[in-house]
């Protein structure tokens, strides 16, 4: 799953999706970077307007739910990795 969401075809370049996947917010071009950090840290938070900026800034619908679950699933995989490492014996 990983292999695919960073490194297969997609709207978004592969770096973009990369960098978002590993919280790498410098990485995304700026017009998303502040929603990739929404996303990664408090994804409750994001608004209509969010959205709504990132479309003005040019992002298509594809391109934000490719950016999106890059982000999310990194996120969410970041933390399970942390979690596992606290509870290892």
């Amino acid at each position: 799953m990983r292999e695919r969401l960073l490194d297969g075809p997609g709207e978004v370049d592969a770096s973009v999706r990369r960098a978002a996947f590993h919280g790498d917010a410098a990485a995304v071009p700026e017009a998303v970077a502040g929603l990739v950090e929404k996303i990664r840290l408090h994804a409750y938070k994001v608004t209509d307007s969010d959205i709504a900026s990132a479309k003005a800034a040019g992002w298509s619908d594809s391109e934000l739910f490719e950016l999106f679950v890059a982000t999310a699933a990194g996120a969410g995989l970041h933390r399970r990795d942390v979690l596992d490492r606290l509870l290892a014996p």
